[in-house]
């Protein structure tokens, strides 16, 4: 405290408090009578600095001072007194305990002359500047990977409008996905991701119960989890380039989707529902208000989507579909006369027919008495939709004739024109390119749930009846 007090700095950040060393402070031992600190003179008294002047590099220049009397005052309150004499040519009187006032500044140095010789403050000097050096790398490691992570990542932040949305997640606008987010939210906070079979061999009951904790830390929030899961279904991009985009890993990414998916499959099959008769009533085509088609409530059809071909023979025998002559999974879809979709079944091998299919998909549960059920000549399952008291209407064949009466074709045409619009759906449907192109033999396990949640989706988009 005493070399403070004699050192009489002033606090760079306040002016009013006294100036502080520390463990990387130095005093020259030109300050030193001896050199260095010793014992008859351990205060540092040459040529030390006035406290109320700042460092500079270059001293500004003083003026002559004027002969004054003799005056002792006490000037600071760091406890400093100034002694001055009247300017004649003898020398500065100064007290073995106090420090002259002079005009010199601090040394403008890197390493003193004096200390060249103390190998500590060499290597302490040293250590710090190779530390200030590496700190600054650092720095600019850490700033380039953030610039590159900034350019790299995909984020909800990039769905700017209504056209990117569409186009990235399959939904009509920001609006609709801000609705889905908020409806999903909850869950989403909630969610686990799925570690293979290896997590339930280390314990059964502790993988199911509840944590207090859910999830691993991830750099995914809620809103980007949704964003690549939908971007998964309507572009069909692989795992690692999702991965790239949203700047995690393939694990993670693989992980993510997984339980996200199985997330909005459970979440989402309430969008997919027969409305009632009122409502759909209300809400008719122009085409289906005369007497023959307003209680029409199911339009079906079966639709098939290719998937890479097994190894397994049996596999094989049964995926293989002779109308697509190639590997395909079909399953059924319904649709009301709007053209939401009311049912989609699971999938079957490509090889079932449209009876079968519709026989074991569980769709003929759903019908009501006096429900009108619109079909391809395809399905003859007229005496199976008879048992739940409900009509099939499908166009009259030509088998036992040579040739189509005049009311049988005008009969085509009608049903034709009104069916005309599950055919729409199914292709609204394959506007996801996930179901568009082949399905990867690892991805089979989860293809029920992408096709429930892209037919939902389908149900968030406008009509596909122009009213």
């Amino acid at each position: 405290m005493e070399w403070v007090r004699r050192v009489g700095r002033q606090s760079e950040a306040n002016k009013n408090k006294i100036w502080v060393p520390n463990e990387d402070s130095r005093i020259c031992s030109v300050h030193f009578v001896d050199g260095e600190p010793t014992e008859a003179n351990p205060y540092p008294t040459e040529h030390m600095n006035t406290p109320s002047q700042p460092y500079s590099s270059t001293p500004k220049p003083r003026k002559k001072p004027t002969p004054r009397p003799f005056t002792e005052k006490s000037t600071s309150k760091k406890g400093i007194v100034e002694k001055s004499t009247v300017a004649n040519d003898e020398s500065v009187a100064s007290d073995s305990s106090y420090p002259t006032e002079i005009s010199f500044q601090d040394h403008d140095y890197v390493v003193p002359q004096s200390c060249e010789t103390c190998e500590d403050c060499s290597a302490k000097d040293a250590q710090i500047r190779r530390l200030k050096q590496m700190n600054t790398k650092l720095k600019l490691e850490a700033a380039s990977l953030k610039v590159q992570r900034s350019q790299r990542q995909f984020s909800y932040d990039n769905l700017k409008d209504d056209s990117k949305v569409q186009f990235y997640t399959g939904l009509p606008n920001r609006q609709a996905f801000d609705a889905l987010y908020t409806y999903m939210a909850p869950n989403l906070k909630k969610i686990r991701f799925w570690r293979g079979t290896s997590a339930l061999k280390r314990g059964i009951r502790r993988f199911i119960s509840t944590p207090k904790k859910f999830g691993p830390d991830t750099k995914l929030s809620g809103k980007d989890l949704l964003v690549m899961t939908l971007m998964k279904l309507k572009l069909g991009l692989l795992n690692e380039d999702l991965a790239d985009r949203f700047g995690v890993s393939t694990t993670t990414c693989s992980r993510s989707l997984t339980a996200t998916l199985k997330l909005l499959a459970s979440e989402l099959k309430c969008l997919i529902f027969t409305p009632s008769e009122e409502v759909q009533r209300a809400n008719l085509p122009r085409r289906f208000q005369n007497a023959r088609y307003r209680k029409v409530r199911h339009i079906i059809d079966c639709t098939e989507f290719f998937i890479e071909t097994p190894r397994n023979l049996q596999v094989k025998a049964q995926t293989w579909s002779n109308y697509k002559h190639h590997q395909t999974i079909k399953c059924l879809v319904s649709i009301t006369p709007t053209g939401h979709f009311n049912f989609v079944s699971d999938t079957w091998g490509g090889r079932i027919s449209d009876r079968d299919l519709t026989q074991r998909s569980g769709f003929l549960e759903i019908l009501s008495r006096d429900d009108k059920v619109l079909a391809d000549r395809g399905f003859p399952i007229e005496e199976d939709v008879a048992q739940q008291y409900a009509h099939l209407l499908i166009p009259p064949g030509k088998r036992g004739s040579q040739q189509m009466t005049g009311e049988q074709v005008t009969k085509t045409k009608e049903i034709a024109n009104r069916r005309i619009f599950v055919e729409q759906a199914i292709r609204r449907l394959k506007t996801f390119r996930i179901l568009k192109y082949e399905l990867p033999i690892t991805m089979l396990h989860q293809v029920d749930e992408m096709i429930q949640v892209c037919a939902a989706l389908c149900n968030l988009q406008k009509p596909l009846v122009k009213y």
